[in-house]
């Protein structure tokens, strides 16, 4: 038994051995900061890895643009993970610039299997002086500050923030995905946002972000930097022209090594602080500017909504032969690479016999891929009123594809339904079967109750304690002193407990953040109007579940409404009306007066039927 194990172990290395060498061997160079000064030693770093034990020697490049000061020197590592094998060898040199400018390393080269393979090159530039020369030529009485200048100096060549944009030019509703990331070659160990980017005039969405990105190296001027994703945004400009958006700013405490003045006192490296002092910067990734084109005119549909992106759509009846007041469920399903919260209703034609509900409408926007999805479900509810065959007629919907730079049209195919006559049902008290929606609300109006005059009989010579009176008389001062002491139980709760009076004057801080709405649309200010409304609904939800307000987002707002059991319909009613709100304040040119009071009065009435729940 023991034999086995034994040789099955051997085997298995047998096989890793074999499969090391048979794996591609890889060759990078690079340097240890870039640029640097005239009079400033650097690193250059040439890495051999591969799932060999015996990595190939490396034939180095000319330096003759650089004094050599040390080296080359070696170092290897091994590692069996899972039974991997992996190797690595590194050779380091020790540089000093001989003039200033831009020079070339040339690539390192290494012979494996009779093949020659070489690492990349590395450019490298000198400046007149380095921080540290700068820093020798201080006047003894700045010398604070010019370490300061000096720290943020060197700071910025181990530390920065970047943004890098998917497209500089796209067309409006066109997707421009804005990913930000931090370059380090420092400890961080904390890092807090101080201002998030803003894109007037768009649609955002966040991508979600694991709370601890993954790290990894990217070689950047021939320096090799720690690189970790920590923002994902996808922008929608809604207009055409340029847009800006504000730049993503960071406070990130690092770790930061100070040595001592003297340079080539071997005591003095030695006793160089090893822990190093914890530094506060702010870094920026700068604003970025795109380029918005408007949608071409040739070929655009009479109809087109401005819907953009790549689509597919599918629709189905639940039943094509049916009776009368017998209800049919007619669902329209939209999906694709695009922003579909633009697309509001459906342009379709029904049977004037149909009696028509509106749709319930069920959106979901994907984040996990490249790129943004969205998924749009219309159901309608369709109840025919009269026998025969009846036709939804044929739909279709444009769209503009970026990619292609076209129009196309998502069709709805013409449906058939063949109604007969229903039986008829005969009704009871209180119900509305076979009726029509206003023959059920003109029920009960038109009965009329019989009312029998009754004589009134009074008592000759009434009791004091029978007298009404009397008995208010009595009962009076114990409803007051149970008013007095539920007020007073309530102005301490109002001054010593936030939740309580966040809760008690939410409604009257969103009537106040309404009559600011109905200012603006006084004005006919569509933006401000939508704006205001949207921080109305945001702020009662806010101050019902004593939440902050101030960076509430969508996604919040709905956990904040789930979590106090508010029920789903009332739930999907106030996420639509938010939605719509958030949608108009950036696209506000196609509102007219009436949607907007329409808007109001519906805000209103949801904010009054929410108020019963929370």
């Amino acid at each position: 038994m023991i034999n086995r194990q034994f040789g099955f172990s051997i085997l298995i290395l047998l096989v890793t051995f074999v499969l090391g060498f048979s794996q591609d061997i890889k060759i990078t160079a690079h340097v240890d900061k870039n640029p640097v000064g005239a009079d400033e030693q650097f690193t250059y770093e040439v890495e051999v890895s591969g799932a060999s034990q015996s990595l190939p020697d490396v034939d180095l490049p000319d330096f003759a643009d650089f004094a050599i000061l040390g080296g080359p020197s070696v170092s290897s590592s091994y590692q069996i993970v899972n039974f991997n094998m992996s190797a690595s060898k590194s050779y380091s040199m020790v540089l000093m610039p001989r003039q200033t400018g831009t020079f070339k390393i040339g690539p390192a080269a290494i012979t494996y299997k009779g093949k020659t393979i070489k690492s990349n090159t590395v450019d490298v530039t000198v400046t007149k002086q380095s921080g540290g020369s700068s820093q020798r030529r201080q006047a003894p009485g700045r010398s604070s500050r010019g370490s300061q200048n000096e720290s943020d100096a060197d700071l910025s060549k181990v530390l920065f923030l970047d943004v890098i944009p998917s497209k500089r030019t796209v067309y409006v509703n066109q997707e421009v995905t804005l990913r930000y990331k931090i370059y380090f070659r420092t400890q961080i160990t904390n890092n807090e946002v101080s201002k998030l980017p803003e894109a007037v005039g768009s649609w955002v969405e966040e991508y979600p972000i694991d709370s601890r990105p993954k790290i990894y190296t990217e070689n950047v001027k021939g320096v090799q930097y720690n690189v970790a994703e920590i923002k994902k945004m996808a922008v929608f400009p809604s207009r055409p022209g340029k847009i800006t958006i504000s730049p993503l700013e960071l406070i990130v405490e690092t770790v930061v090594r100070r040595r001592r003045r003297s340079t080539n006192d071997l005591f003095d490296n030695f006793f160089s602080d090893p822990f190093g002092q914890v530094v506060k910067k702010r870094i920026s990734s700068g604003p970025v500017e795109i380029k918005v084109l408007p949608l071409p005119e040739a070929g655009k549909p009479d109809n087109f909504s401005g819907l953009v992106g790549d689509f597919k759509i599918h629709s189905s009846v639940d039943k094509q032969a049916t009776e009368t007041n017998d209800a049919i469920s007619y669902k329209v399903n939209i999906s694709g690479r695009g922003l579909l919260q633009i697309l509001n209703n459906l342009p379709v034609e029904f049977p004037p016999d149909f009696e028509v509900y509106d749709p319930k409408v069920n959106q979901s926007v994907n984040k996990s891929g490249a790129a943004i999805t969205s998924n749009k479900e219309f159901e309608y509810v369709l109840i025919p009123r009269a026998a025969g065959e009846q036709r939804i007629k044929a739909v279709e919907i444009p769209y503009f594809n970026p990619q292609d730079r076209r129009y196309h049209s998502l069709k709805i195919p013409e449906y058939k339904i063949r109604v007969a006559q229903g039986k008829e049902v005969a009704m009871g008290v209180g119900s509305g079967a076979g009726l029509s929606k206003e023959e059920v609300r003109l029920l009960g109006k038109d009965i009329r109750f019989i009312k029998e005059d009754v004589a009134e009989f009074r008592p000759i010579g009434e009791l004091p304690y029978e007298n009404v009176w009397f008995i208010v008389s009595l009962v009076l001062p114990l409803l007051v002193l149970g008013a007095a002491w539920g007020y007073r139980n309530h102005l301490e709760k109002m001054s010593s407990n936030v939740q309580y009076a966040r809760s008690r004057k939410a409604g009257k801080h969103a009537q106040m953040r309404l009559k600011e709405a109905k200012t603006f649309l006084n004005q006919k200010k569509a933006a401000e109007f939508y704006s205001a409304v949207s921080r109305g609904l945001i702020g009662y939800v806010a101050d019902k579940t004593n939440q902050p307000a101030a960076g509430l987002l969508r996604d919040d707002v709905k956990g904040l409404l789930l979590k106090s059991n508010i029920n789903g319909e009332l739930e999907s009613e106030f996420m639509t009306c938010l939605d719509e709100a958030d949608f108009r304040r950036f696209a506000p040119g196609e509102v007219t007066d009436a949607d907007m009071k329409n808007f109001y009065q519906k805000s209103e009435k949801i904010l009054m039927k929410l108020g019963k729940f929370l």
